[in-house]
């Protein structure tokens, strides 16, 4: 027995008061375990979002891919382009250069005309005055500038080209209906056309 009495052993966490701080601790590290989580949890939907982002970027590529593949097509129809230009340019040029198409020709209306009489006109060094015969479309009177080349008497009865749908020109003689077709060089003289035999008055010239 000893001389204190009996013995008691006592906790030693009673004695000093206090715990060890193990689950502040822990909850700190439990906490930031779950604000990690959180967080890592938040980078998740960026990599989402960016995962978005690449989807509209390859969209977009693909929108690029479309675009360039219209542009490819566009070339098909550059010749078609290219080839009205070439034919508008070709017919412009040949407009300059006096050339005319078929149908611009087949405007002018030539026919076979018979001199019915023909007269020298007063006050004038140049002309003649010519009464034509062209069948069915009856006579006209025309001012040709042949004086110089032909005798009025000589020219009766001859067979000529004029043209039929010329608009008539008043002059200071009198109105002219048509026009006499002559040839013409660098030498002096005037040839009227005239075609030939059996050609009747009227008859188109084509």
């Amino acid at each position: 027995m000893s001389f204190f009495g009996p013995m008691r052993i006592i906790p030693t966490r009673s004695v000093f008061g206090c715990e060890p701080e193990v689950e502040p601790a822990a909850a700190a590290a439990g906490g930031s375990k779950t604000g990690s989580g959180k967080a890592q949890g938040k980078p998740a939907k960026g990599q989402a979002a960016s995962g978005q982002s690449g989807a509209s970027q390859g969209k977009a590529a693909g929108g690029q891919a479309s675009a360039a593949q219209s542009g490819a097509a566009q070339p098909k129809g550059a010749p078609a382009a290219a080839g009205s230009n070439a034919a508008a340019a070709t017919a412009a040029g040949g407009a300059g250069d006096g050339i005319i198409s078929i149908d611009d020709f087949k405007k002018v209306d030539l026919r076979v005309a018979r001199i019915a009489n023909a007269e020298h006109v007063e006050g004038s060094d140049k002309l003649l005055r010519l009464t034509l015969d062209l069948g069915p479309l009856g006579t006209r009177n025309v001012f040709a500038g042949i004086k110089s080349a032909y005798d009025p008497a000589k020219l009766k009865d001859r067979l000529t080209v004029v043209v039929a749908n010329l608009a008539p020109r008043k002059m200071k003689f009198g109105v002219s209906e048509g026009m006499v077709l002559a040839a013409s060089g660098e030498d002096p003289g005037l040839f009227i056309l005239s075609p030939d035999a059996g050609a009747a008055p009227g008859m188109k010239i084509n």
